[in-house]
């Protein structure tokens, strides 16, 4: 009987509001090039953030001033509004505002899960 040693690694990457994370066979290359790809998006994010602030500054220093906006959602762009269109599809009743029911979000689950969604709906 041969034994094969097998390393399992714990992996969580936050990118934005994602967590990727799980338990996962990790070969040293991989490893390596999750490291050198996550060195680089800190570096990115960096100069970014560094570049961000001057432009700030320099948009103050010219006499602009800043106020925080609020963008609206596009139309048909919120998970709501998907649930919506499943179900009005589907012929299920639901109000077009307001809380939908658990169980129109249920039914609209299951079809994203089974991949009996159409374009729009997803």
């Amino acid at each position: 009987m041969a034994l094969k040693e097998v390393t399992i690694t714990k992996l969580s990457i936050e990118i934005g509001d994602i967590e990727y994370s799980g338990a996962v066979e990790l070969e040293a290359k991989d490893k390596k090039e999750l490291s050198d790809l996550a060195t680089s998006f800190d570096k990115a994010q960096a100069a970014y953030a560094e570049a961000t602030k001057k432009l700030v500054e320099k948009a103050e220093a010219i006499g602009l001033e800043g106020k925080k906006i609020r963008k609206p959602a596009a139309a048909g762009d919120s998970e709501d509004a998907k649930v919506r269109k499943y179900a009005a599809r589907v012929g299920l009743e639901v109000n077009s505002r307001g809380k939908i029911p658990g169980a129109i979000k249920s039914a609209y689950e299951k079809a994203k899960t089974a991949g009996k969604l159409q374009d729009d709906e997803k």
